[in-house]
């Protein structure tokens, strides 16, 4: 038992000496300000009425006043861009992190109850509030170098550099990212499965996506289809019982149009693919073992997500930035340093040996 206590000690709370938190703080409040806008220019285009939306419950406990119309929404959007803002900078970092999480939390619960479920800002929101407590999330912050020339004992012991970059933290913040990230990508793996069994890996799903279909009109790129024979008290909302939906597909790019078009038109190609995507989400909720495993697998999940961005246009910018600062750099520079090393080593021994028989 003590040995698993201090193994369990060891991943959460041991100390890294490449700190990439505060690098990671900057730009994921810059990322998640662009979904916002984004989220709500939709929104500004709804009319939030009475009876339009129903809340679901977790928005109900946030420290928010319930917005009713398109004036509100603007005045709590630009609210929340400000507190990004100040949060990427690191003003006042931790409650901004704080107000910040909760209030794309409460954006996503909006977006949610009018039938939009947003991937990337839902996890995103929730890795902002894990930032608001994480220790070395503070790193690269206006907020250190105030602590830093306001502490004069600070100033006796460090110089500002390194009080600044704060490099080493305790590792439990990225642990815990990683531990979300890890049931998010399983849960997207399982979740093909969950209706259609294996019928998902034969790449008809994929092959509609990459097709001339969703591409047709921008009007109609989404589909939604309904059932006319649900129960009136299980409709939604609107008096249609939505019984699944489609993406998009919006890539511009001639080429990538012409890449998808031909995949599609390859089943076996498309059924490859589809095997690989779902076997990546599945393998991906290995990354909490850290190491190597954690680096090649966040690699395989950044090719996926350009992949996607790539053949359908969607973009899942910020999830990249997030894969390439929750990489293992320490152990990246220390193999790179290991084999500069021998590399060194195995030059300097060639120019003695030419020294020694050819001088």
């Amino acid at each position: 038992m003590n040995t698993w206590k201090e193994r369990l000690s060891n991943y959460f709370f041991s100390e890294t000496r490449v700190n990439t938190l505060g690098i990671l703080r900057f730009f994921l409040c810059i990322g998640i300000v662009r979904q916002v806008y984004a989220r709500s220019r939709n929104m500004l285009n709804l009319e939030l009425t009475d009876g339009t939306y129903d809340l679901p419950p977790i928005a109900h406990l946030l420290p928010f006043p319930s917005i009713e119309n398109a004036a509100q929404f603007e005045i709590f959007y630009l609210l929340l861009t400000a507190s990004l803002f100040m949060a990427a900078v690191g003003f006042l970092t931790r409650f901004n992190l704080i107000f910040s999480g909760l209030g794309s939390i409460y954006v996503s619960a909006i977006l949610y109850s009018v039938g939009f479920f947003d991937h990337e800002m839902a996890p995103i929101s929730q890795i902002l509030l894990i930032l608001a407590f994480a220790p070395g999330s503070l790193s690269f912050s206006v907020d250190r170098l105030l602590l830093y020339f306001f502490k004069k004992d600070v100033r006796q012991k460090t110089d500002v550099l390194t009080y600044f970059a704060d490099m080493h933290a305790s590792l439990w913040g990225k642990r815990l990212i990683l531990l979300l990230l890890a049931v998010v990508y399983l849960s997207a793996g399982l979740s093909k499965f969950r209706y259609t069994g294996f019928k998902w890996l034969d790449g008809q799903t994929l092959g509609y996506y990459l097709s001339e279909e969703p591409r047709a009109a921008n009007e109609d790129r989404q589909l939604f289809y309904g059932q006319n024979t649900i129960t009136e008290e299980h409709k939604w909302k609107d008096g249609f019982g939505m019984h699944a939906h489609t993406y998009g597909n919006y890539q511009t790019s001639n080429f990538w149009n012409e890449v998808g078009l031909y995949l599609s038109d390859h089943p076996f190609l498309m059924m490859l693919l589809s095997i690989m995507a779902v076997s990546t989400e599945l393998a991906l909720f290995f990354i909490i073992l850290g190491k190597w495993y954690q680096n090649a697998l966040l690699v395989l999940a950044y090719m996926l997500h350009t992949g996607i961005g790539l053949l359908m246009g969607l973009d899942f910018g910020t999830y990249r930035i997030l894969i390439i600062f929750l990489l293992d750099w320490e152990l990246i520079f220390d193999f790179v340093l290991k084999k500069s090393a021998l590399a060194r080593r195995t030059f300097e021994g060639l120019v003695s040996l030419k020294l020694k028989y050819f001088s």
